[in-house]
């Protein structure tokens, strides 16, 4: 939900009136961190443009009433409005000659459902840029996207695997790097660091993976002690990382339902 008062970078309007499709929506939105707004119909959206600042429209192009067309001529030739606020197509049953027909009447792009979420990222960061990779800056989802371009057919879930096994270990290398900090064993809490580091980065965690990487340096500058807050910050990144990367495989497992 937003208020009148958040920053309207990243912040997204959702016309779609089929419960199940926001279902889908809001949980993609809330596992990248955008703050968004959901209406039902093409009345509502307008009445919501007047009323907030949106940075994008995800639109359903077939609401009852008036449907995303009409919602979109209107956006266009008004002079009140945002007219030049990208507007995202979302199109389930389409027909051929329905993605020109979006285009005609300006809306940016079509994206066809059921939802691809590597499509709608890739869309979403196209036209937010920085600001959804910022709000989600604990994972990197372009590597989790690249990650599942190796899945094959008939094979397990790929991304839910790497994270079921960097969960289960991470506790005891969690407390591995307490001991060696609380020990001052400077050589081994750096190795430590570095083997997290590239399990962290294969899945995109990448605040964790700097931590990482800050505590590797130590050994490198001779440190004869490592700095609380260091260690502080670790454990606080390290914590909710593994809630990202929960929600992540939360999200492949159960499709469509809200964490």
């Amino acid at each position: 939900m937003i208020t009148k008062n958040s920053d309207p970078i990243g912040r997204i309007l959702v016309a779609e009136d089929n419960p199940l499709n926001q279902k889908v929506i809001s949980h993609l939105l809330e596992l990248w961190g955008c703050s968004y707004l959901l209406v039902a119909s093409g009345h509502e959206a307008l009445a919501a443009l007047r009323e907030y600042k949106f940075s994008l429209i995800l639109m359903d192009f077939q609401m009852p009433g008036l449907d995303g067309y009409e919602v979109t001529k209107i956006i266009r030739r008004s002079t009140s409005l945002n007219n030049e606020i990208p507007v995202i197509a979302l199109a389930a049953n389409a027909l051929q000659g329905d993605e020109q027909k979006c285009l005609q009447v300006g809306m940016n792009e079509f994206v066809t459902k059921p939802i691809d979420k590597r499509v709608l990222f890739e869309i979403l960061r196209k036209y937010l840029g920085s600001s959804i990779e910022s709000t989600s800056s604990l994972i990197d989802m372009t590597v989790i996207t690249k990650l599942d371009k190796l899945d094959m057919v008939g094979e397990s879930d790929i991304v839910v695997d790497l994270i079921n096994s960097f969960t289960l270990t991470c506790s005891e290398r969690l407390g591995r790097i307490l001991h060696l900090y609380s020990q001052n064993e400077i050589a081994a809490l750096s190795k430590e660091a570095h083997s997290l580091k590239s399990s962290a980065r294969v899945l995109g965690a990448k605040r964790l993976a700097d931590i990482c990487q800050a505590i590797e340096n130590l050994a490198h500058s001779n440190a004869t002690m490592a700095p609380s807050a260091l260690l502080s910050d670790f454990s606080e990144v390290l914590e909710k990382s593994l809630q990202e990367l929960g929600k992540i495989r939360a999200s492949r497992l159960n499709p469509g339902k809200s964490t």
